[in-house]
């Protein structure tokens, strides 16, 4: 996995971190699902005609130069009316946290995925992206892909996200968290596992390191507290100093941002921590609250500090 470029801001997690409140078309305000409805129409209209561009947009012209950063949805033609509603999801996120100026943008396309070479692996969403997929502008660094799939589980894979075309809008808030830079709080899968947790990835995730054991010397213990990703965040010790001198891993306080024992790197040989102890949307994606401490971090990245 590999994360986002820094030009992607922390108004992305934001905005989807709130899509919680907004998880059926329903939701939508009378006067919007008819607003959304139309654009719709007039984007299908348009698909018609030879004119068909590969990639249309889903925000308004006037939007466009102000766009932050834009999701890229990929699918067939059916998905575009759901890619719509997920887009005026978080469009609506962004006006009810009065955060106008700062815009993201939707487009879509067929360009890049053969539809019919779609199929599940192992389970997971996937569709084969084409050859031209990786010739597109290199100067398009504030994009993230979405894949919209006939089935499968939602995954993300090189940056790309592969969502089916029925997921619930929780489950795009998960895989955008790891598009932006969240490694999984819950058990991998074991081959998975194995490799992330003994550093085969280049990947450095922004809530969670791994350790080879429970326990650390002093100066382990001090490299240990110099390489967390959420160190100025450090409220209270990661640890218990022991007689002997050496530290046991784990923080005390539930309440406050410390070191705490994830299920990632269960049954590898290797011990997972993350900063918090409760259970975030990249644990449990059914949980509606990204913890505040995760959006300070993104915002450290990007301003690179991280």
């Amino acid at each position: 996995m590999k994360r986002v470029n820094r030009s992607l801001t922390l108004v992305l997690l934001v905005a989807v971190g709130c899509i919680a409140s907004a998880g059926r078309y329903g939701f939508l305000q009378a006067e919007k699902q008819a607003e959304v409805k139309q654009q719709i129409r007039a984007i299908a209209s348009a698909a018609q005609t030879s004119n068909y561009p590969p990639i249309i947009s889903l925000s308004p012209a006037t939007q466009l130069p102000h766009c932050v950063v834009t999701l890229r949805f990929h699918g067939a033609q059916a998905s575009l009316e759901r890619a719509q509603y997920w887009l005026q999801f978080i469009e609506q996120d962004l006006q009810l946290l009065d955060m106008s100026a700062a815009l993201v943008c939707g487009e879509f396309t067929t360009q890049f995925i053969a539809m019919d070479g779609c199929s599940e692996d192992n389970g997971r969403a996937w569709c084969p992206l084409s050859p031209t997929y990786a010739e597109r502008d290199a100067a398009d660094t504030a994009i993230v892909d979405i894949v919209i799939t006939p089935s499968g589980l939602a995954n993300t894979r090189n940056g790309v996200v592969f969502l089916h075309e029925q997921a619930s809008a929780l489950a795009l808030r998960h895989e955008l968290g790891h598009a932006l830079g969240f490694a999984d709080e819950y058990s991998m899968h074991p081959e998975l596992a194995t490799q992330f947790c003994a550093g085969e990835f280049d990947f450095r995730p922004l809530n969670m390191v791994v350790t080879e054991n429970d326990w650390v010397t002093n100066a382990e213990y001090q490299k240990l507290i110099s390489q967390l990703p959420w160190q100025r965040h450090i409220e209270q010790e990661l640890g218990v100093l022991q007689t002997s001198g050496i530290w046991r891993l784990g923080s005390q306080n539930k309440e406050k941002v410390g070191l705490f024992a994830a299920e990632t790197c269960a049954g590898t040989g290797y011990y997972a921590w993350k900063p918090l102890a409760q259970k975030t949307f990249m644990q449990q994606h059914e949980i509606g609250a990204v913890p505040e401490l995760y959006l300070q971090l993104i915002q450290q990245r990007l301003e690179g500090s991280l």
